[in-house]
């Protein structure tokens, strides 16, 4: 349904101080369960501070009863060394972030090359 209303396979996405956002809507029955998988590429997300590299995702909830389960893979690109990455939890070559959403935050991984 608007507002987070799909076009050409692509989730509705707008500005909010001035950062994109992706806005989707799961109607799931009673007893059910779905998820919705954002597969992404931003140009430029990685920032070097210093001699290290930053990638930094802000993730913004509307709070619930019941949050949802929250799940991110983040593959480090080849040559990443000294991986600096508080609350993750390696899994192959891949981090992964998984909980529950339970508010707003700010997730940080950086490393060296």
């Amino acid at each position: 349904p608007a507002p987070a209303a799909w076009s050409l396979d692509r989730p509705s996405e707008h500005l909010e101080s001035g950062k994109k956002v992706w806005s989707a809507t799961l109607q799931i029955p009673p007893t059910r369960a779905a998820a919705i998988t954002f597969d992404y590429r931003v140009p430029e997300v990685v920032h070097k501070r210093g001699n290290r590299y930053v990638y930094r995702l802000v993730v913004q909830s509307q709070r619930k009863a019941r949050p949802e389960n929250l799940t991110i893979r983040l593959a480090p690109p080849d040559g990443a060394t000294d991986v600096s990455a508080r609350g993750w939890k390696q899994d192959g070559e891949a981090l992964v972030w998984d909980r529950p959403l339970e508010g707003d935050m700010t997730l940080v991984v950086s490393w060296s090359r």
